[in-house]
């Protein structure tokens, strides 16, 4: 659960650095970052809803 928060919180970082180096960038690279993103946030959900059950 720690590991998947830990990796959900780099990615979200990733994502920061990369819009702010890509400016006018390759818009490629930051759907690729997000997509990335959402596979990260998918599992963290799916570990908070069988927590709370």
């Amino acid at each position: 659960m720690d590991a998947n928060a830990k990796a959900y919180y780099n990615e979200s970082i990733n994502i920061q650095r990369i819009l702010i180096q890509q400016r006018g960038g390759s818009n490629m690279e930051i759907a690729m970052a997000v997509l990335k993103f959402l596979g990260g946030v998918i599992p963290l959900v799916q570990e908070l809803l069988k927590a709370f059950m």
